[in-house]
C-alpha cells in the first residue's frame, strides 16, 4: 500500500549514508596534505602549545574541517585541527600559502575555550 514511502525512505538513507562517506573521506585526507603536517609538526615542537594543552600535544580523531587547493605549483589552505594535550583541548587553525611548489604556513593560532594564542616562528616550509 505504502510501498512508495519505504522507497523513498531507502533513497533518502542510502543518500545521507553516501554523504556521510563523502564528508569522512574529505577530512581523512586532509590528513594527509604537507599543511596539515606542517602543522602538527609546529604545534607539537612548540612550548606554547605545551604549556596551554599540556604534553604530549597530538591530533584528536575528529573531523578537520576547511580547504587545500593547488593549481600548477601554486596553493592556498585553511584548516581546523582538533588536538589535546593531557590537559586541554582545542582546535589548531592554519592558514598556508604553496608557492614554487613549496608550502610555507602563513598564520598558526591555537584556540581553547579559555585562551588564543598565536604559535610563535611560524614560517616553516616543505
Amino acid at each position: 500500500m505504502f510501498w512508495w514511502l519505504k522507497l523513498i525512505g531507502a533513497i533518502l538513507l542510502g543518500l545521507v549514508c553516501l554523504g556521510l562517506l563523502v564528508f569522512v573521506g574529505v577530512s581523512i585526507g586532509f590528513r594527509f596534505s604537507t599543511p596539515y603536517q606542517l602543522a602538527l609538526e609546529r604545534v607539537q615542537n612548540s612550548k606554547e602549545a605545551e604549556e596551554l594543552l599540556g604534553a604530549p600535544v597530538a591530533a584528536r580523531w575528529w573531523f578537520v574541517t576547511g580547504s587545500v587547493s593547488t593549481s600548477g605549483p601554486g596553493g592556498e589552505a585553511a584548516l581546523s585541527i582538533p588536538v589535546a594535550g593531557s590537559e586541554e583541548k582545542g582546535v589548531l587553525h592554519i592558514e598556508a600559502e604553496r608557492s614554487a611548489g613549496q608550502w610555507e604556513i602563513e598564520e598558526l593560532i591555537l584556540e581553547t575555550d579559555e585562551a588564543r594564542i598565536e604559535i610563535k616562528n611560524s614560517r616553516n616550509k616543505l
